[in-house]
C-alpha cells in the first residue's frame, strides 16, 4: 500500500496504510486530483489519475471490502455495520461511475 500512495504522491496519514479509511482517504484524494486536472484542462492527466482510482479500486479495496462489510453485518446491526455498507456503497458506485472493465464479481453484501 505504501508504495502506491508513493507512486500517486499522496502522503498517508499516520495510520496502518491498508485501514479503511486510510483508503477511503486516497480515494477522495484521488478523486480530487482528477477534478483539479479536469478544472486545469489536463485531459490526459485526469484520464491517468481515473485510471489509478480504477486500478486502486479493483487491485485493493473491493478485494477485501465486500467480505468485511458482510463480516461486520453479520456481528449484527449498528453504528459499524451501516458505516461498513456504506463504505462498500461508495466503493461500488465510484467504481460503477468510473467505467469500463468493472470487475465481475458480485460487491453487494
Amino acid at each position: 500500500m505504501q508504495a502506491f500512495y508513493a507512486s500517486v504522491g499522496w502522503e498517508v496519514p499516520n495510520q496502518q496504510p491498508d485501514h479503511l479509511g486510510v483508503q477511503l482517504g486516497a480515494l477522495g484524494w484521488l478523486a480530487g486530483a482528477e477534478a483539479d486536472a479536469l478544472f486545469d484542462g489536463a485531459g490526459g492527466q485526469a484520464a491517468r489519475v481515473r485510471g489509478l482510482r480504477r486500478r486502486f479500486l479493483d487491485e485493493r479495496v473491493l478485494t477485501w471490502l465486500p467480505t468485511f462489510a458482510r463480516a461486520v453485518t453479520w456481528q449484527g446491526e449498528g453504528v459499524m455495520a451501516d458505516l461498513a455498507r456504506l463504505a462498500l456503497e461508495l466503493a461500488v458506485t465510484d467504481r460503477q461511475a468510473l467505467g469500463d472493465d468493472l470487475m465481475g464479481t458480485s460487491h453487494t453484501t
